[in-house]
């Protein structure tokens, strides 16, 4: 061997330990933030399912008793004062423009669907004696037009 040439690294050195520190940090993290945002993401799904069944209930009671129903998968444990839902009715221009009756399933309907989800909670940390304080606010728009083909 020459006196040039490298020697090898240790098996634990400084950037052996930094880059598995960084992974346990990163590990711990996930741990904590998986279940805490999961059922948020899941929520967008559920409240978009909401605004398709709007398109075929005019009741609005029954859509808010199905939305309620469904986000009960997620495990929150929401009820309806969590939820916001409102119909965008056609204007009167709109509806003379579409040639629809005041009365019609169409006009009754209205043209767009905005469900806005509000959930506020404190989440404990795993392994430590530490909450955090999250609130959660989505709001989801389906259009309920009549498909033209």
């Amino acid at each position: 061997m020459s006196i040039y040439a490298m020697k090898k690294p240790k098996r634990i050195n400084a950037v052996s330990v930094s880059i598995t520190l960084i992974f346990l940090l990163i590990g711990y993290l996930l741990w904590f933030a998986i279940p805490v945002y999961w059922p948020n993401f899941q929520m967008g799904g559920i409240m978009k399912s909401a605004c398709n069944d709007a398109y075929r209930m005019t009741d609005d009671e029954e859509v808010m008793k199905k939305l309620v129903k469904s986000s009960q998968r997620t495990g929150l444990r929401l009820t309806k004062d969590n939820f916001r839902f409102t119909r965008v009715e056609y204007t009167p221009e709109e509806r003379a423009e579409r040639k629809l009756a005041a009365d019609s399933y169409q006009a009754k309907r209205g043209k767009t669907c905005i469900i806005e989800f509000y959930f506020e909670k404190d989440y404990k940390w795993p392994l430590i004696d530490a909450t955090t304080h999250i609130v959660f606010e989505k709001q989801v728009e389906g259009d309920l037009t009549q498909v033209e083909w």
